[in-house]
């Protein structure tokens, strides 16, 4: 029971990035089109390494 609930979750993760790129693409739009593939990989990615990287770079204290 608890597989075909993560199977089922795997394919909705799946399915919501398919059909946001596929929008993407129609839009036309390159930054929304990098941005979807980023989500998407994100997504893939582990926890710990979530985090976009020009956000996990720490600003120096001006």
């Amino acid at each position: 029971m608890a597989k075909s609930i993560l199977w089922f979750a795997a394919g909705l993760f799946v399915a919501i990035g398919v059909l946001g790129s596929a929008w993407a693409a129609t839009s036309g739009d390159a930054e929304v089109r990098i941005n979807a593939r980023r989500r998407s990989l994100v997504r893939a990615t582990p926890a710990s390494s979530a985090i976009p990287p020009h956000r996990r770079r720490v600003r120096p204290l001006a």
